[in-house]
């Protein structure tokens, strides 16, 4: 109750004006935030977005969004922000209050006739080329470049990892050589970049058309291509490809350069990774006990171990103040957390089972260890699981591929996807529930 008169309190604030007996209803989405619709006897008054206690943006900057809609006001319909409360707020936690855009989400699993998923595609990608041409990115940064832009952002994910992972991720690692390595040049103008631009994130009035365009908290300035990658990856029908590229070009007045899209692809899979760590650091420090964290960040951990696969010759070192950290691995949540967050009252069905049960990482682990156990080759992997604790012998390994990966080639492949196998092996939450 307490959290429900801040809000109010917020949005009454904001408005300048009392709202007399509101409701406050928690919105479905994502769970960057927890976000809130404010609503009287006379309609919607406002959403409310609350920075949570630990979470996949950890540490929160409650005034991103406020720059990127000043970015965009004008280029692409969106709501505004009414005020921004940062930490220590006086409304309990950091949080910002914006107006309420009209409209309805779709979502990419609908079933929606092939035609009108053309035209609602031919639809975002006009709007987002309007936001590439029209939008103000010196809101959001300095920066005179995209080379400079994509460095910068790069640097800004490596700073997470560095904060937020439980102990060196040689798949992350190896993916920072990889984008190092293959770096574009870039030396365009930056642009307003959605940073999260996907079916979820767009409001249809009901005629088919964009009213409002949601979640900004990824805006950066940047190279356009990037956003175009981003609904490619994560977009699903929605991916600015086929016939929607014509469409964005004319209205971006730009070509979209496809012998970008591998890195760009790759830069957007990676940056997504320190979303899962952030969130994985909050649960096991006890800042949250939110079990969706749990299923996004043992998904996000399973697939950066698929990172491997992008070693290949002539990949540069990383960087020496990263291969300097240790290398000791910590597991992402210990069996007491597990247990605890199983506990929690927000949590059951499925996700509970999954946290609680043990017997399918046992037997990923011993598949981890026998494989790793067969390969050979290295005299200090050998040497490393030479142990009978499968736990030791694990973790041992862990140390000795985590150090050789900082500079390693195509041969590390085989021994690194045998250590990942402990995570690729065991259905991840989120996969056990696409099986449902």
């Amino acid at each position: 109750m307490a959290v429900e008169v801040q809000i109010v309190r917020a949005v009454e604030t904001a408005l300048g004006r009392s709202l007399g007996a509101a409701r406050v209803q928690p919105m479905p989405g994502g769970h960057s935030w927890d976000t809130y619709l404010v609503s009287t006897a006379a309609g919607p008054e406002a959403v409310v977005r609350v920075a949570p206690r630990g979470g996949t943006l950890d540490p929160y900057d409650v005034g991103v969004e406020r720059r990127a809609l000043r970015a965009a006001r004008g280029a692409m319909p969106a709501p505004d922000v009414l005020l921004v409360a940062a930490h220590p707020s006086k409304f309990g936690a950091p949080l910002q209050v914006q107006t309420v855009a009209p409209g309805a989400r779709l979502r990419s699993s609908q079933k929606i006739p092939l035609h009108e998923r053309r035209r609602y595609r031919a639809a975002m990608a006009v709007a987002l080329g309007d936001l590439h041409r029209l939008g103000d990115p010196s809101q959001l940064s300095a920066v005179k470049t995209t080379g400079e832009a994509i460095r910068s952002i790069i640097d800004v994910e490596v700073e997470h990892y560095c904060r937020a992972a439980a102990a060196r991720q040689p798949g992350f690692e190896i993916g920072l050589r990889w984008l190092l390595s293959n770096l574009p040049g870039g030396s365009d103008e930056p642009v307003v970049c959605h940073g999260d631009y996907r079916i979820g994130n767009i409001l249809w009035d009901d005629g088919g058309e964009i009213s409002g365009v949601l979640d900004w908290e990824r805006a950066w300035a940047g190279d356009p291509m990037c956003d175009i990658a981003f609904t490619r990856q994560f977009s699903a029908w929605g991916g600015i490809d086929r016939e929607a590229v014509a469409l964005y070009e004319g209205a971006s007045g730009r070509k979209v350069d496809e012998s970008l899209m591998t890195f760009y692809l790759r830069l957007e899979r990676w940056r997504s990774y320190t979303a899962s760590m952030r969130g994985i650091s909050a649960l096991a420090s006890g800042k949250s006990d939110r079990a969706a964290l749990a299923a996004i960040g043992e998904a996000g951990n399973s697939g950066m171990w698929d990172l491997a696969s992008w070693l290949e010759d002539g990949l540069g070192h990383l960087p020496r103040d990263l291969a300097k950290r240790p290398s000791h691995y910590a597991p992402m949540l210990s069996s007491a957390r597990r247990i605890e967050i199983a506990r929690h009252p927000g949590t059951g069905g499925p996700l509970r089972s999954h946290l609680l049960e043990d017997d399918e990482g046992s037997r990923a682990l011993r598949r981890s260890v026998d494989r790793l156990r067969a390969i050979g080759g290295m005299q200090a992997l050998t040497k490393a699981l030479d142990l009978s604790d499968l736990e030791a012998a694990w973790e041992a390994a862990f140390e000795v591929l985590t150090v050789a990966a900082a500079d390693g080639g195509r041969n590390l492949q085989p021994a690194l996807q045998a250590l990942g196998l402990r995570f690729t092996g065991r259905p991840t939450f989120l996969q056990e529930m696409a099986w449902r």
